[in-house]
């Protein structure tokens, strides 16, 4: 058990560990991990680290406890002021991400198992494409919310930020004009 040490990289050695049935290294700061070599492994605990859906190890059938939950908020940044790259997370294998946008913090009702909050309109307030998103309108405080059925237990989300499009600007202030 390596868990709360702050570890930013592990490497195990399968020539000194090779029945290793447990590795613990919940809460750290780790965001890939090769364990394909440990064929022994049997439980794999990772919460609270900074896994995506791009570098979280892949479920195997040998495992009998694999916890990967509470993994760190994703630090995504806009470009040209109204597009967010999450194309690295928009597959897993076979499986499709699924993205949901909020206008400001979703909240999860644990007597419906649901997310609750206000969601953004695909088609009307932004475009998807392959895990790229580009934002419509213009937004203050917005969250994406992904889930993939790859890995079931695990919700990620990013940074909160606000979403300035200048064409939706032009747009308004030329129908300004016009009225």
């Amino acid at each position: 058990d390596l868990s709360g040490n702050e570890l930013t990289a592990i490497q195990v050695d399968t020539t000194t560990v090779p029945n290793l049935q447990q590795l613990g290294l919940n809460n750290n700061q780790l965001h890939t991990l090769d364990v394909a070599s440990l064929e022994e492994l049997r439980a794999l605990a990772i919460v609270g680290n900074r896994f995506d859906f791009s570098t979280l190890p892949p479920v195997l059938p040998q495992y009998m406890v694999y916890n990967y939950s509470g993994q760190a908020m994703l630090e995504v940044e806009l470009q040209d002021e109204k597009i967010i790259d999450l194309s690295t997370q928009a597959m897993v294998g076979d499986s499709v991400t699924t993205f949901t946008w909020y206008l400001g913090e979703p909240v999860y009702n644990y007597d419906t198992f649901e997310w609750e909050g206000e969601v953004l309109i695909p088609g009307k307030e932004y475009t998807l494409e392959n895990g790229v998103t580009t934002f419509l309108k213009s937004f203050d405080g917005v969250i994406c919310l992904l889930t993939n059925p790859a890995f079931p237990n695990v919700y990620l989300y990013t940074n909160y930020f606000d979403v300035r499009n200048s064409t939706e600007d032009i747009d308004r202030v030329e129908s300004a004009d016009q009225g």
